[in-house]
């Protein structure tokens, strides 16, 4: 570890913060949890991605009232009121859960908040009758059963038809799992008391009609939430359940759950998040990592040594950190870099505390870790230096991604890891009008490297729209299948004399993550969209060179005159969205295999919602 060149300039022995902030936390005699005092103005920027750290642009980032679109690098800043204890963000985009993010404000009010946010794919794993019941396997061994007529509609009556079961399994031990859980591990207990929670487990279930209504449940339904092995011998056979609660972006303590080999089995009445936790009683921590080169972005990672728990912050645009701790118990302190999860620029061990509020110090990083310096100057299509606009540093072995605002006169300098010498790519963006440069890869050498002229004029404006095909097999959800953006591109009076509606849709497919772009034409002999005659349909897909000895599948929309044709919304300009829905289609899945024995299977009765930006 790098911990023994550090320099700790002022740790004062972990001592209580005493009239060190201007607005500090105080402590409602009632119920001994954070109550607010100010509201104040807060920035939060950060990367939204998904699963795989691939960017997710045109996601919607939230700060109470106040809202923030991400771009194409996925990154997003929004500013809005907060108090001294909690700051909720919240990220919604199509095709994926929503992700929360519950953060302490540092006590630095000029800085940017950061933070880390990933989505997760939202896809239907199971569908069941209402009338009758049914269960949904979620993972490996966590499960969920609905008890016979107990479904309702977003209005709390009583729901009867196909339900669609969307769910996922979150394992509270992979190392970032504070890019994946709703919030953080912040709570409030039965009694109306701050917490701070260890989780042996968590499971999302969303509920939904076959029209996307959203659905719930007014019976108990049972669920079972798998403990990880590394957590099962300490796992009590009794514990609380705790769901989340999104008004606030605190976890809410709920009934409780018992211990049956490996899974935890309860009752909940309602669905949002769930989670399985033993609570402690919370201490507020704070401090200030610096650097002499200026504000390097690392990590906290505080971790509970009696239970392996572990608690993370990030530092924000001036190095300041804020986040919570248990309580009474040893904790194992850590300053982390980005070269993997054994960059350790600090480490010491921490508590026990018995204050409410402490202050860590301030810690100096200078000579303790791989970074390499990096400047350079944005221009745009004229070679006139930028005004207003960021650069972006994207390690692609290791998800990392760094934003970078420039000067007035258009330059930059940032610090950015190293890494063993990993690839960095650099890309600038022209916040006036959204056109980014090449993307510039780069060998660092941990001393520094100068970009000069990084010309930025290609425009890289997002697709949006989705595609939503759900697929069944006689009355029987059998799969859905995604697509994340599409256009559609609107020719009136063809050499037929008819409206021609052209859907484009993509799809990476492996073995390098290359496009597939699928055609999908509709023709109206109307000339009329709230009054169309469709004609004909066609489908047309170009796969890329480097899948041609991959497996992949193709879906294929049937004939035009047998589904159900809906247009909710029409696209009267570029821009705008065209909504259209097709109920009781048929939809051809077919496998491409290399050996050339290709199957086929056909999904009678299956329908699709596609949502489209009119692109001409």
């Amino acid at each position: 570890m790098k911990q023994n060149t550090l320099i700790l300039i002022a740790l004062a022995l972990i001592t209580l913060l005493s009239g060190c902030r201007e607005d500090s936390f105080f402590l409602d005699s009632e119920n001994n949890g954070p109550m607010p005092e100010n509201l104040y103005e807060i920035t939060v920027s950060g990367f939204v991605t998904d699963e795989d750290s691939n960017p997710i642009s045109g996601a919607e980032v939230s700060l109470v009232t106040d809202m923030a679109v991400t771009n194409e690098m996925g990154y997003f800043e929004v500013t809005g009121l907060a108090d001294e204890q909690l700051a909720l963000v919240t990220v919604s985009k199509p095709g994926f859960f929503k992700g929360f993010r519950t953060l302490v404000p540092s006590q630095s009010k000029t800085a940017k908040n950061r933070t880390r946010i990933r989505l997760i794919k939202r896809i239907a794993t199971t569908s069941f009758e209402s009338s009758s019941g049914g269960s949904a396997t979620i993972g490996d061994k966590s499960k969920v059963t609905f008890q016979a007529n107990s479904i309702i509609d977003s209005q709390g009556n009583a729901y009867d038809g196909p339900v669609l079961v969307y769910s996922h399994y979150i394992d509270p031990t992979v190392s970032d799992i504070d890019q994946y859980m709703p919030g953080n591990m912040m709570a409030r207990d039965s009694q109306e008391e701050m917490a701070i929670l260890q989780s042996f487990g968590m499971i999302n279930v969303e509920l939904e009609s076959v029209t996307g209504e959203e659905l719930n449940i007014d019976q108990p339904a049972t669920i079972e939430v798998e403990v990880p092995p590394s957590l099962l011998s300490n796992a009590p056979a009794t514990i609380p359940l705790w769901y989340f609660d999104e008004s606030d972006g605190l976890w809410k303590e709920e009934g409780s759950a018992s211990l049956n080999g490996d899974v935890y089995q309860g009752e909940v009445n309602h669905f949002t998040p769930w989670n399985c936790d033993v609570a402690e009683v919370v201490t507020f921590i704070e401090g200030q990592v610096v650097d002499g080169r200026g504000v390097s972005f690392v990590k906290i990672r505080v971790t509970d040594l009696a239970t392996g728990a572990v608690y993370n912050a990030w530092i924000d645009t001036d190095g300041f950190f804020a986040g919570v701790v248990p309580q009474d118990t040893e904790l194992l302190f850590e300053i982390l870099g980005f070269c993997g999860d054994d960059d350790v620029l600090f480490s010491s061990t921490i508590g026990p505390f018995a204050e409410d509020l402490v202050n860590l110090g301030v810690f100096d990083i200078t000579n303790n870790n791989d970074l390499t310096f990096f400047s350079g100057l944005l221009v745009d299509c004229s070679q006139m230096p930028l005004t207003s606009g960021e650069v972006y540093f994207n390690l692609p072995s290791l998800g990392y991604y760094q934003q970078v605002s420039i000067d007035d006169d258009g330059t930059f300098n940032a610090l950015i890891p190293s890494c063993g010498m990993a690839e960095i790519l650099v890309r600038g963006m022209n916040l006036a009008n959204g056109l980014v440069s090449e993307t510039i890869s780069v060998i660092p050498d941990g001393q520094s490297v100068v970009l000069e002229t990084i010309e930025v004029c290609i425009d890289v404006s997002p697709s949006l729209g989705s595609i939503e095909m759900n697929l069944f097999d006689l009355g029987v959800f059998a799969e859905q299948k995604l697509f994340d953006n599409c256009t559609v591109s609107i020719n009136p009076n063809n050499n037929l004399g008819q409206t021609s509606y052209i859907f484009r849709y993509y799809e990476l497919l492996p073995p390098v993550n290359d496009t597939i772009t699928y055609f999908w034409l509709l023709e109206d002999a109307n000339n009329d969209i709230n009054n169309p005659n469709w004609v004909s349909a066609s489908l047309f897909y170009s796969p890329p060179a480097s899948a041609e000895n991959s497996v992949y599948n193709k879906y294929t929309p049937g004939s035009i005159p047998f589904p159900t044709i809906t247009v909710d919304q029409v696209a009267n300009t570029t821009g705008e969205l065209m909504i259209i829905s097709f109920d009781n289609i048929t939809i051809g899945r077919r496998t491409n295999n290399p050996d050339g024995l290709n199957d086929y299977t056909s999904f009678a009765g299956s329908n699709i919602t596609i949502t489209a930006v009119r692109d001409q």
